[in-house]
């Protein structure tokens, strides 16, 4: 009898273990998946369209979503079987996290009263689920958010190098299977620099865009920045080496200005002591040696066209046409114009017609979330940003060890480093593979603010007693 209750809860425990071994290569997978552009359109609002498609105003469903379906569905069965314990937000910024996202799917699905089109904006609201969910599994510790990092940084590598040689191309490599668009110099539409009446193509990897290609290499950049400063390995360092590189390729002057911001801001204010190890002088001198030689090649060539901005620019010119439309936008509607529709009702506050090309989201993320949620959805989208900012800092005051504000200080790089993007694009509210991303920092961010937070108040019981 004894044997066979042994035998039978051994059964139960490898039943256990491959559930878990399924989720966990399940996220995993997730991870790798975020720059694939693996996409069908399931729905396309003929609202403000004129009888043109606009990415915009349409609904997707990616391979991403699939898998976040399958995760939902172990992760159920997981439960159901007594494999994982549903967990609650016990922490302050688990609360935080989890009460911005729900109220901005509340706010999404509120906005369907002023929306024209109503079908776009339930699109919106299911696909706000999948967010919900994935952050639920991030900030409760059902993953292991150390391994996650190193897949990303990895899938990020891999982009990288597809950066590198689609700039050496001058053309897509042929990897449409993991969404990969097909480019050449002849195609239209296609993002291009001009250097002396030259035109080069700006790399995607396998993301929509360049400007997403680089922001998403820019947090990973930060982030192997962390990694080697955990565990001094070489392989980081030549990480960091190949995601600059992709970095370069890209083109992407908000990336590259959000990172020179950052990085000025976390060497000399965040962490100005540099953990002892560095000095201010070297930093400065390996950025002058690195800066000359780069503006001395024919890469330095195409830098400087990139970031010779001027007020004839078409795509500055572009932006604040945008901006005048979204300030239009929200006088007459303080209270938004429903989610996904400033593209559907931007030619209502421009005298000009636009383009089918031109019906584009205003890009600025806070000017965004006003218009499409109202001033309280911007409101909040400031509050939570704010509120991280200021615990990182608080938790920093409580820690004397510099190993120990490591994640705090990269993690307030990043901050630093969306609010600069945001100002200058629109993708981290209507890019898919950029906000999985930021479900994925969700953890992160609990990761240092909550668990730090706990383990202050278990030293302060201590000294107390």
């Amino acid at each position: 009898m004894i044997i066979s209750l042994l035998k039978d809860y051994k059964q139960l425990q490898t039943k256990h273990f491959r559930l878990a071994k399924i989720f966990d290569y399940l996220v995993s997978l997730f991870i790798l998946s975020i720059p694939l552009s693996v996409r069908a359109v399931i729905y396309s609002s003929t609202e403000g369209a004129n009888g043109f498609f606009n990415p915009f105003t349409s609904s997707f469903f990616c391979f991403s979503d699939l898998i976040v379906i399958f995760i939902m569905v172990i992760f159920g069965i997981s439960l159901y079987k007594g494999v994982f314990k549903l967990n609650y937000f016990d922490g302050r910024a688990q609360r935080m996290i989890w009460l911005y996202t729900l109220s901005l799917t509340i706010l999404a699905c509120f906005s369907a009263v002023f929306a024209k089109d109503i079908t776009l904006v339930f699109h919106i609201a299911i696909r706000s689920v999948l967010y919900l969910f994935m952050i639920y599994i991030f900030c409760n510790k059902y993953y292991d958010l150390n391994k996650g990092l190193k897949f990303l940084i990895a899938t990020m590598v891999f982009q990288s190098g597809l950066s590198i040689a689609q700039h050496y191309f001058q053309s897509s490599l042929g990897f449409g299977f993991l969404g990969e668009i097909s480019f050449d110099h002849s195609t239209l539409g296609i993002a291009k620099i001009d250097v002396n009446d030259i035109k080069y193509i700006r790399s995607y990897g396998t993301f929509l865009h360049p400007n997403v290609l680089a922001g998403a290499i820019v947090f990973a950049i930060s982030m192997t920045y962390y990694m080697f400063k955990s565990s001094s390995k070489k392989i980081w360092l030549y990480a960091g080496v190949i995601l600059i590189s992709g970095l370069i390729f890209t083109f992407s002057r908000s990336a590259l200005i959000a990172l020179a911001i950052g990085s000025i801001i976390y060497l000399f204010i965040i962490n100005p002591r540099l953990h002892n190890k560095v000095s201010k002088k070297k930093i400065a001198l390996g950025l002058f040696i690195f800066i000359i030689l780069i503006l001395n090649s024919q890469i330095g060539d195409q830098i400087k066209a990139r970031l010779d901005i001027s007020i004839n620019d078409k795509s500055v010119s572009d932006r604040l046409d945008y901006m005048r439309i979204s300030s239009r936008m929200l006088a007459s509607h303080p209270m938004g114009v429903g989610a996904g529709h400033f593209t559907t009702r931007m030619q209502e506050f421009t005298e000009g017609k636009l383009l089918p090309w031109e019906h584009q989201p205003v890009h600025n993320v806070f000017m965004l979330m006003a218009n499409e949620f109202g001033i309280f959805g911007l409101a909040i989208l400031i509050l939570l940003t704010c509120w991280f900012s200021y615990s990182l800092y608080k938790i920093n005051k409580l820690f004397l060890i510099d190993f120990d504000k490591t994640l705090n200080n990269i993690l307030f790089l990043n901050i630093v480093i969306f609010f600069v993007i945001s100002l200058f694009d629109h993708y981290f509210m209507t890019n898919t593979s950029m906000i999985y991303l930021m479900t994925f920092f969700s953890g992160l961010y609990v990761k240092s603010i909550d668990f730090k937070s706990a383990n202050v108040k278990r030293i302060n019981l201590r000294l107390s007693r």
